[in-house]
């Protein structure tokens, strides 16, 4: 094994994962490139994760693992492996349930290592029902993102996600635009990152899809990087946070503080991306403008239309119940 120090820290985030966990990190230990250590934070988990993380530990000296008192929630737990540590060039998050192929670490790091103004570098990603149920056709939106689709060597379905080489022009504003426009499932937050530029980022907020306006921050920082190759799978399963309620979503993205305006919260973070990256002032109006037809693109029409359902089912309790509502009832709220 390659004693040299490190250059990639792995920040494992898990909460209950046995199922999964040891999977993730066999396809971690098989890697071929050998500089990187894996940082494992387990939120509370009441499950085998302990006993799963602390035999990696003990027969692999490049992984550690931490324990949180209780359960904090998903995003600061994200941020609090990063907090443990993040002394190496490049850094990553991998979740518990995904796996990587042998080679994903040597080649995302001959990327970053040969292209300096790159801040961060992915392969091609597969997703998997787990399910076999077709339950990730039908949450994924995989017509616009799928190039293709096949089944795996364990007979489960899986597709392709694209497109290819999103996020990679020298334009800051064609980055955005692809990054809100193009970019099927953000997976890219799973990518190996250069460390000072996620330095410079607000890192994960307590909402729920906080790592699309923490990409937003990178991908002003500078271009993406796409190995064509299939080298990530993201396995899609009956516990995936997708399938959650949006009540339940608050709770698992942060037991203690999550903010209920997701959607205003997450483009309000965007607009904010190219102040925190320093941009100029005409590149910072043209990505206001990119910021701007994404949302009203996609948020004004389901608005429009969720506030005719609303009136709808006013007007129908009104006339069940006889005519105008009165004043104090709470079924006129």
């Amino acid at each position: 094994m390659n004693r040299q120090a490190p250059l990639v820290t792995i920040g494992v985030p898990v909460y209950n994962g046995e199922a999964m966990l040891g999977d993730m990190l066999s396809s971690l230990e098989a890697q071929t490139y050998e500089r990187f250590k894996v940082v494992i934070c387990d939120n509370a988990s009441t499950d085998k994760t302990p006993e799963i993380a602390q035999a990696f530990c003990a027969r692999d000296p490049r992984f550690t693992y931490h324990r949180n008192p209780e359960n904090i929630g998903a995003a600061p737990n994200f941020n609090r492996v990063w907090d443990i540590d993040h002394s190496t060039p490049y850094y990553k998050w991998a979740a518990h349930d995904d796996i990587y192929a042998p080679t994903y670490l040597e080649r995302c790091v001959a990327v970053l290592e040969r292209e300096p103004e790159v801040v961060l570098a992915h392969s091609l990603t597969v997703l998997v029902d787990d399910t076999r149920q077709g339950h990730a056709a039908s949450q994924m939106l995989l017509a616009d993102t799928a190039l293709d689709s096949f089944t795996d060597e364990a007979g489960r379905p899986a597709w392709t996600i694209g497109p290819p080489h999103p996020a990679e022009a020298d334009d800051p504003v064609r980055r955005l635009d692809d990054l809100l426009n193009r970019m099927g499932g953000h997976f890219e937050i799973f990518a190996v990152m250069r460390t000072s530029a996620l330095e410079q980022t607000q890192l994960h907020a307590s909402y729920y899809g906080s790592d699309r306006s923490l990409l937003a921050q990178m991908v002003m920082l500078g271009p993406f990087r796409h190995v064509p190759e299939r080298l990530y799978v993201n396995r899609f399963h009956q516990t995936v946070s997708r399938g959650l309620s949006r009540a339940e979503l608050r709770k698992f993205t942060d037991t203690r503080r999550p903010s209920r305006w997701r959607i205003a919260r997450m483009y309000w973070d965007i607009l904010q991306a190219p102040r925190l990256a320093g941009v100029d002032r005409s590149t910072a109006i043209r990505c206001a403008g990119v910021t701007s037809r994404n949302f009203f693109t996609n948020y004004s029409r389901r608005a429009w239309l969720k506030l005719r359902r609303t009136l709808g089912q006013y007007r129908e309790q009104n006339t069940r119940s006889g005519g105008t509502a009165r004043a104090g009832d709470e079924n006129a709220l």
